[in-house]
């Protein structure tokens, strides 16, 4: 009101909770200000009303902010329009300015950890969503997690795996592998002196390239191998028939069996790492149970099709266990029983790599702090509306990313403090919506106080 004047829309009621919250959040941190810096009050404000839209409606499609809006405290003056943020995200937002603005953002998170002497652990993944942008330079074929047939971007998160706090994030083409798009991570972080205790990754990230530049950066990981890695079959070969059902190997919830190796990591290179080899008996089990069913099932069904004169045709991921012969009108199935004994012999374990010689308990511990990354995803996709891109152009894309940035950041203040009163985020945000003013008689609004214990809790948490 303070830039644009008197605010001059009056609806019966006015929720109120959110913007309070909200408004702790952006001014303790600092947040506001940067966005103000780079986007002036009116983009500053409307980024914030879009951010926090999207975590309350679940959704990113501005045809809709209007509608939904109309009953929110907001921080500008007005609802706008869906063609007002179209022109916005098309022409008024700029991507230097993005840039800008989350590095500044990743310097305070820098200077907020050293004031308080904390080695951060970091935890970073790719993903992608279905692009249908009519214009985009960054869409591209590529393997879409939706798995439809599409035009795809791909986008990275950093996340502190204590907090949730998302640090800095990457937008990059479709195609691009995530051992390729963090490299530019690596070097933002690098760039800003933040001190990483340890990188925790997907098995996406377990390539010579990236262990390379980890090392050469002096970055401590923790990377899961994939299940062909020359690491993780050597130490198949070295200890999974010794370590199964004994008590000497067992994890602490003894439900993990685990051991440590220096090995080489790759065939072709002999660079090595602390290898870590891990069966766990319930998940363990049930994939080989699961890997056996489908073999047998194949087989009956080669036999079926034999039985009535008709040769079969074995499918790709069948092929090492059967084979075909036929004599005259006679077709056999000839079963490579020692290659299905191999294969579910080595089912159902997992290896991790790390650069610091940990312990089977160490590494599983640091390795599972990835959650809170898989947990954020699974937030920009199914609470932010981040599965589908809906925009006509690449700064369109780009600009709608930056405000999912924005949200992921302020959401992930609220999760900290529903944690804090043992609620999960989304019932934080909706309890807190329902805190509201009452318009009056005089055209004033009141705030009727029915504050529940829950809500009280939560406005405490930032001090309200």
């Amino acid at each position: 009101a303070e830039a644009y004047g008197e605010i001059k829309r009056k609806t019966a009621l006015v929720n109120i909770g959110l913007y309070a919250i909200i408004l702790m959040i952006i001014y303790g941190t600092g947040l506001y200000d940067l966005l103000i810096r780079f986007n002036g009050e009116e983009g500053a404000n409307a980024i914030i009303d879009f951010s926090y839209y999207q975590f309350i409606y679940n959704s990113n499609v501005a045809q809709l902010f209007h509608n939904r809006m109309i009953n929110q405290a907001t921080f500008s003056n007005v609802i706008h329009a869906s063609h007002w943020f179209s022109d916005f995200f098309n022409k008024k937002m700029s991507e230097d300015k993005n840039i800008a603005l989350k590095n500044e953002w990743l310097k305070k998170c820098v200077e907020m950890y050293k004031t308080q002497k904390i080695v951060v652990t970091l935890s970073s993944d790719g993903s992608n969503n279905d692009c249908y942008v009519q214009n985009c330079d960054l869409a591209e074929q590529g393997h879409a997690k939706s798995q439809k047939n599409c035009n795809i971007i791909a986008y990275m998160w950093v996340i502190d795996v204590a907090t949730g706090l998302p640090l800095t994030y990457y937008v990059t083409f479709g195609s691009m592998p995530d051992c390729k798009a963090i490299q530019a991570v690596l070097a933002s972080l690098k760039a800003v002196g933040l001190e990483i205790e340890t990188l925790v990754l997907d098995r996406n990230f377990a390539t010579h390239a990236f262990i390379s530049k980890c090392n050469e950066l002096k970055i401590p990981y923790v990377i899961n191998l994939k299940s062909n890695s020359f690491a993780h079959n050597e130490m198949l070969n070295d200890y999974a028939e010794q370590i199964l059902w004994d008590p000497d190997y067992a994890l602490k919830n003894g439900l993990l069996a685990g051991i440590s190796d220096k090995k080489q990591i790759f065939k072709d290179h002999p660079e090595e790492g602390y290898i870590h080899l891990y069966y766990h008996y319930i998940h363990g089990n049930k994939r080989r149970a699961t890997l056996f069913q489908k073999i047998v099932q194949e087989y009956q069904y080669l036999l079926d099709q034999c039985a009535k004169g008709i040769v079969p045709i074995i499918k790709s991921e069948f092929c090492q266990y059967f084979t075909i012969e036929q004599h005259g009108n006679i077709v056999e199935i000839k079963v490579n029983k020692p290659a299905i004994f191999e294969k579910i012999k080595n089912t159902g374990f997992d290896s991790l790599v790390t650069s610091k010689p940990y312990t089977p308990e160490e590494a599983n511990e640091k390795f599972h702090t990835k959650d809170t990354s898989e947990k954020m995803y699974y937030t920009i996709k199914s609470q932010l509306g981040g599965g589908t891109t809906r925009v006509h152009s690449t700064e369109s894309l780009l600009n709608k990313m930056f405000v999912c940035f924005i949200a992921t950041i302020i959401r992930s203040y609220i999760a900290n403090a529903a944690k804090r009163v043992n609620r999960d985020a989304s019932i934080a945000i909706s309890e807190l919506n329902k805190l509201h003013c009452t318009l009056l008689p005089n055209s004033e609004y009141a705030f009727i106080d029915s504050i529940s214990e829950l809500q009280q809790s939560l406005l405490e948490q930032f001090n309200i």
